[in-house]
């Protein structure tokens, strides 16, 4: 087991949130509408024809030159004044920025496919979200695209903590950023045999029996991170810590994760070192066949029956499967529920599959004291993170 790079370090603390999602254009509204039991997907007509998606509506422009980096400065604004500070001092402090996104921008809206011209300064992060918020923020601190498909979130989680540990910065934004309602994006989806079926807005149903794939959504979330001894000089009340997070990789193929589950559970035991102790995971849980499955089977290798006792959701049938910003939205649900102390629901989970049988926390969000937390994203390519949460 790799050694515990969080044991005799600071901790680091949450204190502050912004997000934009298909459920509301700020993490209060997103998190009132996620607890409520509403959903952000719908049957879109424009372009190609009906698809079901989960878009961000009601949306403005706000100076990037992309739908996720209009996103991702919404965000990171809405992150930095949760925390208490005020736009005149974001330029004065020394702020990190690692708000990433997975995909290079291509097209802003729906229409025929075309190239942005923006599309080598994005991949080459002249671009890219964290470029942007910098830019359009005047922050002065290191920044980085840190991509990993599915778990960019978790990824730019992790390198957030090493530049506060290494001294780097005082403070990180932390987060990613996607906009992939794309013909190019939605066609390779739909080629893998990932995305539901248009005709039906509850199609997406994580562990159902009956679930058939995903529908695509876009957004960002943006979590402020400092060290604990920051946070306390300056009188600031902290959502959440983070307690562990960890990334790797499943070398057994690009699409498909093995059916016995086994590399989650090594991902989930890699994290949890010696403590068992969950009180809500925030599963995966993209609502195609093979992953639920694996992941129900991966959970319960790594947590053995006590897998039985903890209660998880899937919040992807509520924001739609928000690909490179999944990772982060999740995470910082995870640290809602522990400050909210309130589990969300897992939507249209009507007929439990069998072998799905772990406790899915079906329609209806549920009241818990939550003292930790765990988030799980995995990604094409083999990518794979999990975040750990803990309320003090």
């Amino acid at each position: 087991m790799k050694a515990d790079y969080f044991k005799n370090q600071p901790r680091i603390a949450i204190t502050g949130i912004g997000m934009v999602s298909p459920l509301g254009l700020s993490a209060p509204v997103t998190w009132k509408n996620l607890i409520q039991g509403q959903t952000g997907i719908g049957v879109c007509v424009e372009g190609n024809g009906p698809v079901l998606a989960a878009r961000v509506l009601g949306f403005s422009p706000n100076g990037a030159r992309s739908r996720m980096g209009d996103f991702a400065i919404l965000a990171a604004k809405e992150a930095l004044l949760n925390a208490g500070f005020e736009a005149s001092e974001w330029s004065e402090q020394s702020i990190g920025c690692a708000i990433s996104q997975s995909k290079p921008v291509l097209a802003n809206e729906w229409g025929p496919f075309k190239l942005s011209p923006d599309l080598l300064l994005s991949g080459f992060s002249g671009w890219s979200s964290e470029n942007v918020v910098q830019r359009s923020l005047g922050l002065k601190g290191p920044a980085a695209n840190v991509a990993a498909a599915c778990a960019t979130g978790v990824a730019a989680i992790q390198q957030s903590i090493f530049w506060l540990w290494s001294g780097e910065c005082e403070l990180v934004l932390a987060g990613a950023s996607e906009s992939s309602l794309n013909p190019l994006y939605w066609a390779g989806f739909e080629n893998m045999g990932a995305l539901v079926d248009a005709g039906d807005p509850k199609a997406a149903r994580p562990f159902d029996k009956f679930r058939s794939g995903f529908s695509i959504g876009e957004g960002a979330a943006v979590m402020l991170l400092e060290k604990e001894d920051s946070l306390r000089t300056r009188g600031a009340k902290p959502l959440a810590f983070i307690k562990n997070v960890r990334m790797m990789h499943n070398p057994t193929d690009t699409i498909r994760f093995d059916e016995d589950g086994d590399y989650v559970a090594r991902l989930i035991l890699n994290v949890l070192r010696d403590s068992k102790k969950l009180d809500y995971i925030n599963a995966h849980g993209t609502g195609t066949h093979l992953n639920d499955l694996q992941e129900t089977r991966g959970i319960k290798k790594a947590l053995g029956p006590e897998a039985y006792n903890i209660p998880i959701s899937s919040t992807k049938a509520a924001t739609g499967h928000m690909l490179g910003a999944a990772g982060a939205i999740e995470a910082a649900f995870c640290a809602l529920a522990i400050h909210d102390q309130i589990i969300p629901p897992t939507l249209n989970l009507t007929t439990p599959d069998p072998d799905c049988d772990l406790d899915y926390v079906p329609h209806f969000a549920r009241k818990k004291t939550v003292q930790t937390a765990m988030s799980l994203s995995y990604g094409f390519g083999g990518q794979m993170g999990a975040v750990i949460f803990e309320r003090n």
